[in-house]
C-alpha cells in the first residue's frame, strides 16, 4: 500500500486573529482550525501581550475598527518590534471603501479582506502570504556575511539519482534552508510524511545532516547578492 504523505492534521502555521467581536473570532477559528493553529485576541493590547508572553504567529488577521487601540496603531506597534517587524498582517475588516483599502495597504498590511469574508478566498490569501513570508525568511537565511548561495542544480541531479521524485523535492528544500514545517506547507505533505522523507534522503545520500547537504550542493557564493538577482 503506498504511503500517504498528505495524511494527518498536523498544524503547520499559527494564525493570530485580532478582533473585538467575540462571535467573529469564534467563526474565524471554526473556519481555519482544520488548516492552522488559531490564536485569538480581543484587541490590539491583548495581542501584543500574547506575543510578549511567547506567542509566535506566522501571520496576523487584524480588524481595523476596534476601541482603545485600532488596527492601524496595532500594526504600527507590530512593525516597531524587531521580533514582529516582518510579520505578514492582513486587515480583516468591514471598512470596504477604496480609500480605506489604500490606507490599510499603505500602513504596512500585505493584504485586505472585507467582511463578510469567503472562506476559500481567505484560505487562498493566507497561503499566498505565508509562502511569500517563508521565501523572505529563506532569502535571509541564504545570506551570510554579505554572501548569497545558490543550489548547484546540475550537481544535484547527477548525485541524487537514487532518490525518487518526492525525495528530490524534499532534499532541494532542505538544502535551501526550509524547515520540516515549511516543507510540509509548500509540498502539502503531512509533517510525519516529511520526516520520513528527510530520513530517506540522509540514508540514500549517505550524508549525516542538513549542513553536509548544503555544503555539497550549494555554490555561487558572491559578495554582491544583487548581482545574481539582476541577472534574472
Amino acid at each position: 500500500m503506498p504511503e500517504d504523505y498528505n495524511a494527518g492534521n498536523e498544524t503547520l502555521y499559527k494564525i493570530l486573529v485580532i478582533d473585538d467581536d467575540a462571535a467573529l473570532l469564534q467563526m474565524v477559528r471554526a473556519q481555519l482550525r482544520s488548516h492552522y493553529e488559531v490564536i485569538l485576541a480581543e484587541g490590539g493590547e491583548q495581542a501584543l501581550r500574547l506575543i510578549e508572553e511567547g506567542a509566535s504567529p506566522d501571520i496576523v488577521l487584524l480588524d481595523i475598527d476596534m476601541p482603545e487601540m485600532d488596527g492601524y496603531e496595532t500594526l504600527e506597534k507590530l512593525r516597531a518590534n524587531p521580533s514582529t517587524e516582518d510579520l505578514p498582517v492582513i486587515f480583516l475588516t468591514g471598512l470596504d471603501g477604496v480609500r480605506d483599502q489604500v490606507k490599510g495597504l499603505e500602513s504596512g498590511a500585505v493584504d485586505y479582506i472585507t467582511k463578510p469574508f469567503v472562506r476559500d478566498v481567505m484560505l487562498a490569501r493566507l497561503r499566498l502570504h505565508l509562502e511569500a513570508g517563508m521565501e523572505r525568511r529563506r532569502m535571509k537565511r541564504s545570506r551570510k556575511n554579505g554572501l548569497l548561495v545558490e543550489l548547484d542544480e546540475e550537481k544535484f541531479e547527477w548525485m541524487t539519482k537514487t532518490l525518487n521524485d518526492r525525495e528530490k523535492r524534499v532534499a532541494k528544500l532542505m538544502i535551501l534552508g526550509y524547515s520540516n514545517q515549511e516543507i510540509a506547507a509548500v509540498l502539502v505533505y503531512s509533517l510525519d510524511g516529511v520526516k520520513k522523507l528527510t530520513t530517506r534522503v540522509f540514508n540514500k545520500t549517505g550524508l549525516p545532516n542538513r549542513y553536509e547537504l548544503k555544503k555539497l550542493f550549494l555554490h555561487n557564493i558572491v559578495d554582491d547578492p544583487g548581482s545574481i538577482l539582476r541577472k534574472h
